[in-house]
């Protein structure tokens, strides 16, 4: 970090309230107003403008310049696992917030700054989560980051999310310029993926698996891995536009028939054993009912991704 800048790795959300309290019209912030104040009732409907602008209040203006921000500043930290570990310790006992906060302040950059746009703008990822605006604990940005670090990255991945996920925001940062139009594009392909995934099995039954001859209704993220690696393809999107319930029939029966697919997405998903297991098992079958030559990632003998060319029969 730069001399005179640091990270914020707890207390973000208390910091941009407060200066949201203390913004004027014209920032980016809109002015928030006081509410709920059993003492000094009579700043209740005030925001900072109202106090600053009442000579009768120039005591408590005061006192609100000059109160103090207590922190704790960790200076020498040895490495980014370091800073997770005090970030998980902070809020253990409280809600449990989401490593992506952290990563959103360790890796700052032009494509984590396109991620966090595009999911605030995404409807589809949105859908996905259920949610009509963005979302506080910054799954949305993390499942952006997840579909980019699996397509563009799966020959590197080794099992480990949160190294996979850092390592993906620090490559594409690095390289936005040389990159910029093809992440837009995959971006937008990502979005695709997901109404054809919405289209294939339901609106409730989307990225859910299959178990007692119903869908369980529960996002799963194992799922969604395999549905938008696959679909984002813009060649397999166009061929199962026209095959959906063919898809469909054939992932309720591998969920019926196949213990090990299933299990691939219920235990240790992260696992390079699981992801293996259903990106190649699901990867096989879609190029047995679109009739098509795909790219599949498989373990090689030396326990890495590699993508084979397949093609069934």
């Amino acid at each position: 970090m730069k001399k005179g800048k640091y990270i914020v790795i707890d207390g973000k959300q208390r910091l941009l309230t407060i200066k949201q309290f203390f913004s004027k019209v014209d920032d980016d912030f809109t002015p928030i107003k006081l509410k709920g104040l059993d003492i000094l009732k009579s700043l209740n409907r005030k925001d900072y403008s109202d106090i600053e602008n009442d000579a009768e209040l120039n005591q408590i203006l005061n006192q609100l310049q000059n109160q103090t921000i207590r922190t704790t500043v960790i200076k020498n930290w040895p490495n980014e696992d370091f800073l997770f570990t005090v970030f998980l310790r902070l809020n253990t006992g409280s809600i449990k917030l989401s490593p992506q906060e952290l990563r959103q302040a360790l890796h700052p950059g032009l494509f984590i700054d396109f991620t966090d746009d595009f999911s605030i703008n995404s409807q589809p990822i949105k859908r996905v989560l259920g949610i009509t605006r963005p979302d506080y604990r910054m799954r949305d940005v993390e499942l952006v980051i997840r579909y980019f670090s699996f397509k563009y990255f799966i020959t590197n991945y080794e099992g480990n999310l949160k190294k996979a996920f850092d390592s993906t925001v620090k490559i594409l940062n690095e390289n936005w310029y040389n990159r910029e139009d093809e992440i837009i594009e995959d971006a937008e392909n990502l979005n695709t993926a997901i109404n054809l995934t919405f289209d294939i099995f339901g609106e409730k039954e989307a990225f859910s698996k299959w178990a007692n001859q119903k869908f369980q209704n529960n996002f799963n993220r194992a799922i969604f891995d395999i549905m938008i690696y696959y679909f984002s393809n813009n060649e397999i999107y166009e061929i199962a536009m026209t095959k959906k319930e063919e898809i469909k029939n054939a992932f309720i029966a591998l969920c019926e028939n196949n213990r090990a697919f299933v299990s691939s997405f219920e235990h240790t998903t992260k696992s390079l054993h699981n992801t293996n297991i259903r990106l190649t098992i699901w990867g096989k079958k879609l190029s047995e009912i679109l009739e098509l030559t795909i790219d599949i990632p498989t373990l090689n003998n030396e326990n890495k991704f590699e993508l084979i060319n397949y093609t069934h029969g």
